[in-house]
């Protein structure tokens, strides 16, 4: 009896031990497997998160763009516009690009703070209709009584320029007036992207501001665009470029100095 009681306190003594180490968790081997495989899916997910994020910022751009284009045709209607800054000085349906520009940055004339003591105000990258959302998100604007090209900066952060021929027309060295009847061609450029820092690279005395393509049949000693200087488009939404249009509508493109019915060559003085 005694020898009975004494095996069966040896089995559970035995089983005890065996229920106390019993494996916990994960073994070495297994942990990296795990990781492999997560690893896997984020190198499969990651590529279509950064597709998604790119499209979205795309499609913000656009938007801008769009508000830029909306903006200009308020500003070039007399029926619409308020005030075009120190452009009034012309009278109804002329102005200069520049005031719209100015305008657009809220700087000079149109500068909104009312503080004294604010001399710059640093621009909210996702909000402001003249940022790209792809570009660089620094840029900041300054008070005074000068062009936009002084009082916003750094310039090389620019990243949404106005049509260059709208503001210096071949062959005149001095800024256009633009009139209302820019309203009639909707086909022509007005706001686009531009690699401010490559232009500034590539040429100190050029702002990027402003921007204009080469196109056929320019004389060189007539037209200074036919040499390219003015022109460094961005393709930094999938190697495409985004265009607003005098018409309000955006269009996208790799290559937009071809594109057909793209007015590129319109200037202000060929208003009939």
């Amino acid at each position: 009896m005694r020898r009975e009681e004494g095996n069966k306190q040896s089995r559970r003594l035995w089983t005890g031990h065996r229920c106390g180490n019993s494996r916990s968790g994960f073994s070495l081997l297994e942990m990296l497997v795990v990781i492999s495989v997560i690893a896997i899916l984020l190198a499969i997910m990651l590529p279509a998160l950064q597709s998604c994020r790119r499209a979205g910022r795309n499609l913000k751009c656009v938007s801008q763009l769009k508000t830029v284009a909306f903006e200009f045709r308020t500003f070039a209607d007399d029926l619409t516009v308020r005030t075009r800054g120190d452009s009034d000085q012309y009278g109804s349906g002329r102005f200069e690009i520049d005031d719209f520009q100015n305008m657009m940055y809220r700087v000079d004339e149109f500068w909104d703070v009312s503080d004294p003591n604010v001399s710059t105000v640093q621009y909210e990258a996702t909000r402001e209709a003249m940022m790209c959302p792809e570009a660089p998100s620094k840029l900041i604007r300054a008070a005074g009584d000068s062009k936009h090209y002084e009082l916003v900066f750094p310039d090389k952060n620019i990243s949404i320029a106005l049509n260059r021929r709208l503001y210096r027309p071949p062959p005149a060295y001095f800024p256009a007036l633009v009139t209302g009847k820019i309203l009639d061609y909707p086909d022509v450029p007005l706001a686009m992207d531009v690699d401010g820092l490559a232009m500034k690279a590539a040429d100190q005395s050029s702002n990027p501001f402003y921007l204009a393509p080469p196109v056929e049949g320019e004389i060189e000693n007539y037209d200074f665009y036919a040499t390219g200087k003015y022109w460094f488009p961005s393709f930094r939404h999938g190697r495409t470029q985004n265009v607003a249009f005098v018409g309000g509508h955006v269009d996208s493109s790799e290559r937009p100095v071809t594109e057909p019915g793209w007015r590129w060559s319109y200037v202000p003085e060929s208003d009939p």
